[in-house]
């Protein structure tokens, strides 16, 4: 009887708590004023369009300059705008891809977009008149990849009519993932269903631009194997209001500016890790990778390697063309100052990002050829020049030391490359600090990529 009676206040207990927190969450997730809404998203669609990446405009496909849109993709209806889990967009009214080109005034195919909202609508996930179930929909509903729609219902009569109406076409690229799941290389590369959109693009238009909606870096090398990808983007997972952002990159109202914080490789296994990717088990049946790679991380691995990658850490592109002069390199105080003139040599307006890598290659314990140690965002107006300063705190270029198990810095000459990626250098010089020397009498290592799988 007495247990009986525990176990009967303990489900009381449960039902109670589970009830007081329930009615919490939903007492505490109320309206956001208009007024703040207005204003917060001024702030997202700038970041939003300082973080797109232009990867590729061959011919100046972009801007648009008054071009008009074939748009293809199931992302193109069903796009992702946040993540799931935490990172899932509850909004009930998201600004969709052809609402932004609607507002932006850039002309479209409306047969295709009625195809495609009939074919693919019903991937959108349901939304209610409260956030947190809109959240715990996009958390158990989300799926990391569409499936594309059939290329068969692209018949000859639709693909005549989009030839008609312009020579450009556009395909949507959409991934997403969540912290609690690793995406598989599946998820990773670009489906048969979706390579099948692109090649009868490839046949039938002259210009195509590929937007990439991921929140994970994914194979890209397709862009490179069909002749008529004359243009690529990333736009991320843009947010609630991000496609205004996407749409004003497409006229040129926004000069893209943003860099890759990645490397991306031709294929998931040029990766290092690629190979342990989820192989690894612990006793509790959890996965992991191990980083066999060790220091060499990310771009780190492929200054050794230059073989396996398509676009390099720092990359991105700009509609206006830059060029640089009268370098200097001090050292001052406990700082390494570096400066340049960066003039904007076209004839729209434009960001640049200057970024300044340091390495030691007389060294006597294993570091990376070059580490990035700053950066500096600048803009400059057409035929004007700007002077840049980065500046580089000595202790930032100290090295972990497991003779000591401490971070210090080693005596010699350093080298500076003030780059615009980690492959383009567009200047390089050395400086000589004092340090601790180091007595390790270790060589740094040459990577091959057989020895880093």
């Amino acid at each position: 009887m007495k247990k009986r009676f525990l176990r009967a206040i303990s489900v009381l207990m449960v039902i109670t708590i589970l009830f007081t927190c329930t009615i919490s969450v939903f007492a505490y997730s109320g309206r956001i004023d208009p007024d703040i809404i207005a204003e917060t998203s001024k702030t997202a669609l700038k970041i939003e369009g300082e973080g797109i990446v232009l990867l590729k405009n061959e011919d100046n496909v972009l801007p648009l300059d008054g071009k008009k849109l074939n748009v293809f993709g199931v992302g193109s209806v069903c796009p992702f705008f946040g993540g799931a889990g935490s990172g899932c967009i509850t909004s009930e009214n998201p600004v969709s891809f052809y609402d932004a080109l609607d507002e932006k005034g850039i002309p479209y195919n409306k047969e295709l977009r009625e195809l495609y909202e009939e074919e693919c609508g019903t991937e959108a996930i349901p939304t209610t008149s409260h956030p947190v179930v809109n959240n715990a929909l996009g958390l158990i509903l989300t799926k990391s990849q569409l499936p594309e729609m059939p290329v068969s219902l692209l018949t000859d009569e639709i693909m005549n009519n989009a030839k008609a109406y312009s020579d450009t076409a556009l395909v949507m690229i959409s991934r997403t993932s969540a912290e609690g799941t690793d995406l598989t290389e599946d998820i990773l590369r670009i489906s048969d269903e979706e390579r099948a959109l692109v090649e009868k693009l490839n046949d039938n238009f002259k210009n195509i631009i590929v937007l990439f909606n991921i929140s994970n870096i994914m194979e890209m090398g397709f862009v490179d194997e069909y002749e008529n990808i004359k243009a690529a983007a990333a736009i991320w997972i843009p947010g609630e209001f991000g496609m205004l952002s996407v749409a004003d990159v497409l006229t040129g109202e926004i000069n893209p500016s943003g860099r890759l914080a990645d490397t991306v490789a031709y294929k998931v296994g040029d990766h290092p890790s690629g190979v342990c990717f989820g192989t690894n088990e612990y006793d509790g049946g959890e996965y992991y990778v191990e980083y066999l790679e060790g220091i060499y991380v990310g771009y780190r691995y492929y200054d050794f390697n230059s073989n396996g990658f398509i676009l390099p850490f720092g990359y991105g592109l700009s509609y206006a063309s830059f060029e640089y002069s009268n370098f200097k390199y001090e050292v001052d105080d406990g700082v390494v100052r570096v400066s340049l003139d960066v003039t904007n040599t076209s004839d729209v307006n434009g960001e640049d990002v200057i970024q300044v890598y340091v390495g030691k290659k007389a060294s006597n314990i294993y570091r990376p050829l070059k580490e990035l140690k700053g950066f500096e965002k600048v803009f400059v107006n057409a035929k004007e020049t700007r002077k840049v300063e980065v500046k580089l705190d000595i202790d930032d270029l100290k090295s972990y030391r497991e003779l000591t198990d401490s971070f210090e810095l080693e005596d010699g000459e350093y080298e500076i490359y003030i780059a615009k990626n980690t492959l383009e250098i567009i200047d390089t010089s050395s400086v000589v600090l004092d340090g601790v020397v180091f007595e390790e009498a270790l060589k740094p290592k040459t990577l091959e990529h057989k020895e880093y799988p």
